[in-house]
């Protein structure tokens, strides 16, 4: 089992950092952008809860599966700054992504620096292609789960699970579920009730 050291950050604002790819499921990675940016805009305060940052490996447009772009910056400009919160998009291009090896180091090197680190839908590929997930329990969309357990024996699959927590390693099951483990990454933060706000907005 993997050793993390990260002690969690008292900084203000949380940096939180949304990886992404060619062929990524747009709400995967929007979906939490949206969650965090409605905390930032529901406690309205000079200094902002969060900083949220979307990143691939090379930076610029990336293409979603909805032919929508998204601007990121490069890994290494993410990195450059402390990440408070790693999360790795799913979608259909992280079979691709998967094989990207200057993706996977840097998700293996930056991943156990974080506070807390984790995946939505099929981005538990990525994150399971690092080895941090061995002997770790971990989501992913419900039709992927046999093929993750198939390709990482190692991982503990839990496919009737919205999200999982297990110590820092975050994962979610598919596309809005997110959504839901973006939630709950607030409550953690902040408390129950700017979370029960920000759902009451989203009408989640």
């Amino acid at each position: 089992m993997t050793s993390f050291t990260a002690k969690p950050s008292k900084r203000c604002p949380k940096r939180v950092v949304i990886v992404i790819f060619p062929g990524v499921t747009l709400l995967d990675g929007t979906g939490p952008d949206q969650v965090f940016q409605s905390a930032i805009e529901a406690v309205n305060e000079r200094t902002p809860p969060y900083e949220i940052v979307m990143a691939s490996t090379h930076g610029g447009m990336v293409t979603s599966d909805a032919s929508i772009s998204i601007g990121t910056v490069s890994l290494s400009q993410a990195a450059a700054i402390y990440i408070d919160t790693l999360l790795v998009a799913g979608g259909g291009g992280v079979f691709e992504a998967v094989g990207d090896d200057t993706l996977v180091e840097w998700l293996k090197d930056q991943a156990p620096r974080t506070k807390r680190f984790g995946s939505t839908c099929t981005g538990a590929f990525l994150i399971a292609a690092t080895g941090l997930l061995s002997s770790h329990r971990a989501a992913t969309h419900w039709k992927r789960c046999e093929e993750l357990q198939k390709r990482h024996p190692d991982v503990i699959v839990e496919g009737d699970s919205i999200f999982v927590r297990d110590g820092p390693i975050w994962s979610s099951a598919g596309v809005t579920a997110g959504i839901d483990m973006a939630l709950a990454m607030i409550e953690e933060d902040y408390g129950r009730p700017l979370a029960l706000e920000i759902a009451q907005t989203l009408v989640v």
